[in-house]
């Protein structure tokens, strides 16, 4: 079975969250802190935001990865097989 996530901040918003930190700013925090750690994944797609979830898109339109940041999980297909509609 393939792994539900290959990138999972949620654990770690939980402390952002208690500490009073704003739900906008943790959202963009752990968006980038995923585009960082999945460079390498991520290098030359299509970033779209449909909407609380971020897809990143091959050139073709196949979705290659994307950012669930109201959930602060993401996936690498690569890396977990899953895409975002599985979410």
């Amino acid at each position: 079975m393939a792994k539900r996530y290959s990138h999972d901040y949620s654990d770690e918003d939980s402390i952002l969250y208690a500490k009073g930190v704003d739900w906008s700013e943790r959202a963009v925090h752990w968006t980038r802190e995923f585009e960082q750690a999945a460079a390498g994944y991520l290098q030359g797609l299509d970033r779209e935001d449909v909407g609380a979830v971020i897809v990143y898109r091959t050139a073709e339109g196949e979705e290659a990865a994307y950012f669930d940041y109201e959930n602060m999980v993401g996936s690498v297909y690569e890396l977990t097989g899953r895409r975002s509609d599985e979410i």
